[in-house]
């Protein structure tokens, strides 16, 4: 009995595969492997095994991560410290600690390329209303970047 239902099952696949029905060949697949688990259901329950009641309380909240970073972030290391003298020492580019200059920046060449009569980006700002205080934002954006980088 089980055996002519794979059989059948074989035929059934085999045909939606000839017609090009990918509707009743993953139809048919479902039906031989079994509805698909998604990888969080596992997961969930193994957290309400370990954790019977979910915490709602900020306090109890704060208490279980630090106990997970804790456990996590505290665990003995099982590789041998020799092995990191084995790693070649490499010279330091010092171009790459050197600021960089507002000419540098290739912004607004980006900005005049765009289309105009577009649909505003994800800021939501057309282009016609950015056009023409891309050089400020450039240099002000550079003079963030500059700032904050300076201060590391």
């Amino acid at each position: 009995m089980q055996n002519e239902w794979w059989a059948k099952k074989a035929q059934d696949l085999q045909q939606a595969a000839d017609r090009r029905d990918m509707k009743a060949f993953y139809h048919g697949l479902r039906a031989v492997y079994g509805p698909r688990d998604s990888g969080s259901v596992a997961y969930l329950y193994a957290l309400v095994m370990v954790l019977p009641s979910v915490i709602t309380d900020r306090q109890g909240i704060l208490s279980r991560r630090t106990e997970h970073f804790h456990s996590v972030l505290n665990q003995t290391s099982t590789s041998d410290p020799s092995v990191l003298n084995l790693i070649p020492n490499w010279a330091v580019n010092m171009d790459l600690i050197q600021p960089s200059n507002v000419d540098d920046v290739r912004w607004p060449t980006a900005v005049n390329q765009m289309a105009s009569g577009n649909a505003p980006g994800i800021d939501s700002l057309p282009t016609l209303t950015v056009l023409p205080a891309a050089n400020q934002i450039v240099v002000t954006n550079h003079l963030i970047g500059s700032t904050c980088c300076s201060q590391l």
